[in-house]
């Protein structure tokens, strides 16, 4: 997650390591030459997550993450279906006997990643919705067609009340 957010601000990061003495990271960004802007914001009611009744396929290869994910979506009421990579989360989507009406997928996972598992689904099921996770940098992303295809997508790390709003809005 650093390496995305140091790329993402058109940075470096630089790696020593010797045997012994240890490893030094340098992080780099890029210097400005203007004051900076001040930024008005405008007050916002926070957002409040409502629950459900759905499906939800959770394809997530970190574990912790994954269960953390499932137990929030669990207790907003949420049918939870866990995977912990794109072939198992294929496996279970075609095995589920409820419809699956989310699945939530990390962009790169072991064995499939998101995109493949995305297109796998829609040519079974298109009004399948996804939700597409993950700490990579846009570029990267981009890359892996999420972006470029205008699909939901959330960036790691994420607060989970936000998980469940944005849950929500892509069920709706």
């Amino acid at each position: 997650m650093v390496h995305g957010i140091i790329g993402q601000h058109n940075g470096c990061i630089d790696v020593t390591s010797k045997v012994g003495q240890g490893t030094t990271f340098k992080m780099y960004l890029p210097a400005v030459d203007r004051a900076p802007v001040p930024i008005h914001t405008e007050v916002k009611m926070p957002e409040y997550a409502t629950g459900g009744t759905e499906t939800i396929l959770l394809v997530e290869d970190d574990p912790d993450l994954r269960f953390l994910m499932s137990e929030v979506l669990k207790e907003y009421g949420y049918i939870v279906v866990s995977a912990c990579d794109g072939e198992e989360g294929l496996q279970k989507f075609e095995k589920q006997d409820s419809p699956i009406s989310l699945v939530i997928a990390d962009v790169v996972t072991p064995r499939m990643k998101g995109s493949e598992l995305y297109n796998k689904i829609h040519q079974a099921r298109p009004d399948t919705k996804f939700l597409f996770v993950s700490g990579y940098q846009a570029n990267e992303i981009s890359h892996n067609f999420v972006l470029d295809k205008g699909l939901n997508f959330l960036a790691k790390p994420f607060d989970l009340d936000e998980l469940a709003i944005k849950v929500r809005e892509v069920l709706q």
